[in-house]
């Protein structure tokens, strides 16, 4: 917090990535764009999503320069792409609802 308080800003910010091609072995795989490093990712998974026909989809968590998603620029990790995409985590309603329903059922 002292950092951003006495820099004025912060350069980097934490997001999901859909992964394409290959899965990276390790979860520390830095991420490029333009032939830079520009970030990390931090964690992978492989979810299957056998509802929807498809196989499964590879998605990641991991840090990356604000610059990079401003300028809409390609990124890159050994294997694959990486695709940043929003977070699910505050999606709070299915919970919500399920609750609901469970106490009309009593």
């Amino acid at each position: 917090m002292e950092r951003i308080r006495s820099r004025g800003n912060v350069h980097r910010t934490f997001t999901a990535f859909q992964l394409e091609k290959e899965l990276p072995a390790t979860p520390s795989t830095m991420l490029e764009a333009d032939g830079k490093q520009v970030g990390e990712l931090t964690s992978v998974a492989a979810i299957p999503l056998y509802a929807s026909g498809l196989e499964n989809i590879q998605l990641g968590l991991g840090y990356i320069r604000r610059e990079v998603l401003d300028r809409n620029l390609p990124i890159h990790y050994l294997g694959g792409i990486a695709i940043p995409i929003s977070l699910p985590f505050f999606a709070a309603a299915p919970s919500a609802s399920r609750d609901a329903s469970e106490t009309e059922r009593a």
